[in-house]
């Protein structure tokens, strides 16, 4: 449709006597700061170029121009009487916007630039800058002077033709990446973990982060946690082999002599696990740890 206008216009322009009418469109595209009486009339003389309409608006705005306002300044260039105008026209300025990717990548580049080869970046937010001018553009991130603490936000300046258009920015987290066990699903509290739910990934950890995925196996989540997640020993717990009340076959090693009796298990636990266990020979309560097949292991006398 813009296209026949503009068509139409040009046809008119050509064919029209001098003083004949020219019709103006009621919508416009302008690609310039400032709008002149030409931006309405494509292929009109070159002296109306220099009849100034005011800014143009922000690039992806409009702005509605009156005609009696085109009307007079058109005297300027004796082209008033010359112009067949509607109300109003609507001058457009086409803008493009900055992608989410675009700018994440600028601001990755720039500061992978000033950390170790060890130290992970990571995106936590990301404010989009509005439409800028259509044309070549840089994107230029603000890092902060001196060292980058752990978590800050980048200005991303976005320039066009030279000038600075618009600003995003871009809110990241700087950490030391190390080995870490995490979850590639989402797992239920409850769960017991096997080899093909984890893997060993570069990510944020701590002390307590575990790095080993035999140190998962076997072992069932005490809370849900989501994909992606660095295992921690306090997640995990063993699978009860010993339960609350079940009669179990306490043993101490003293030196080269075993001794052995049975027990009552006061609480349940796990392969490794440290239970509490009631003697039933003497009564008394020791704790032992549990080695499975009903064993419990005790570093002591067994309390006769």
């Amino acid at each position: 449709m813009r296209a026949l206008t503009l068509g139409l216009t040009l046809l008119l322009l050509a064919a029209a006597p001098s003083g004949a009418a020219v019709r103006v469109p009621p919508r416009v595209e302008v690609d310039t700061d400032t709008v002149t009486l030409a931006d309405l009339v494509p292929g009109a003389p070159a002296g109306w170029a220099a009849v100034r309409l005011g800014p143009a608006p922000r690039p992806g705005r409009t702005r509605t121009l009156e005609a009696a306002w085109i009307r007079q300044r058109a005297r300027a260039v004796g082209a008033a009487d010359r112009l067949a105008l509607p109300d109003r026209v609507v001058v457009e300025r086409p803008g493009a916007r900055v992608g989410r990717e675009a700018l994440v990548e600028a601001v990755r580049a720039a500061v992978r630039s000033r950390v170790g080869p060890d130290e992970e970046v990571r995106v936590l937010s990301v404010g989009l800058p509005g439409p800028v001018a259509r044309g070549d553009r840089e994107l230029r991130p603000r890092l902060p002077e001196g060292g980058l603490p752990s978590t800050f936000t980048v200005p991303v300046d976005v320039w066009v033709k030279g000038t600075r258009a618009a600003t995003g920015w871009v809110r990241v987290e700087v950490f030391r990446g190390r080995p870490a066990v995490v979850l590639v699903r989402d797992a239920r509290r409850g769960e017991v973990l096997g080899l093909d739910d984890v893997e060993v990934r570069t990510a944020r950890s701590g002390a307590s982060t575990l790095s080993d995925p035999q140190q998962v196996v076997g072992k069932r989540l005490r809370r849900s946690l989501r994909a992606g997640t660095a295992l921690r020993r306090q997640d995990l717990e063993a699978v009860p082999v010993v339960s609350r009340g079940d009669v179990v076959r306490l043993v101490a090693r003293v030196g080269g002599v075993t001794a052995s009796t049975l027990g009552k298990a006061l609480g349940s636990a796990g392969i490794g696990e440290v239970v509490q266990v009631e003697n039933l020979g003497s009564g008394r309560t020791v704790a032992g740890i549990v080695r499975g097949g009903g064993l419990v292991e005790v570093a002591t006398a067994l309390g006769r």
